[in-house]
């Protein structure tokens, strides 16, 4: 079974590296996926290794991040490990470093090796925060050391929810319409025409949803 720990505050390294650098034979790649929030929300982000006629049995990665926008929350073992575990800590502010290995040396399988919960930064506004791979190590079933191909970072693409200037309590008589009640909506990611606006009535006894009607264009 796969387990992820978080480990005190320090530094480790995978003690498998013993063995000399051996070139790429194959296809090795390990990729940091994307992920889409809102700010204050916690999104997931996927670590995804593709290995084609390499074996790799261990594994030692960091991952920086910006701290202004992002944190870490929990780093856990993805669907691709089997009897791997996986250990993470956050080595140097911004930076965490995961170590995978497995006690039986067996290789790990292509997929998603593990997954990283980030939550992102209230009030920022619509833009993108950088993960970036680096200080990778990897060895194979024999202890040997072996070299990536390709290696990309992912992204967290902050989208700002769409605003609505405020609307102030209203007064009218039974049965007679209030005057015309002007608001903007906007959004930083969207045309105005991308969006999508909707009505509804906390009281539909008093204000059925019926007598809501709304005009206008961007």
């Amino acid at each position: 079974m796969s387990s992820a720990n978080q480990i005190g505050m320090g530094t480790f390294t995978l003690l498998l590296l013993l063995g000399a650098h051996y070139p790429l034979h194959g296809k090795l790649d390990l990729v940091v996926g994307d992920a889409t929030g809102e700010p204050g929300q916690t999104v997931t982000v996927p670590v995804k290794l593709t290995a084609e006629g390499m074996h790799v049995a261990g594994m030692q990665f960091e991952l920086a991040f910006e701290m202004d926008s992002l944190t870490i929350e929990e780093m856990s073992p993805g669907s691709a490990l089997a009897d791997h575990r996986l250990f993470w800590n956050e080595v140097s502010p911004g930076t965490l470093r995961a170590l995978i290995f497995s006690q039986t040396h067996s290789s790990l399988d292509n997929g998603e090796i593990a997954k990283v919960n980030v939550t992102i930064s209230g009030g920022l506004e619509g833009g993108e925060s950088a993960l970036d791979l680096k200080n990778i190590e990897l060895v194979n079933e024999k202890a040997e050391t072996i070299e990536p191909g390709e290696v990309d970072g992912g992204h967290v693409v902050i989208v700002s929810p769409p605003t609505i200037t405020p609307i102030p309590d209203q007064n009218t008589e039974m049965n007679v319409p209030t005057a015309t009640i002007p608001f903007t909506i906007a959004d930083k990611q969207s045309s105005v025409d991308e969006l999508n606006l909707t009505k509804a009535s906390s009281d539909m006894g008093l204000v059925p949803e019926a007598n809501i009607a709304i005009q206008g264009s961007g």
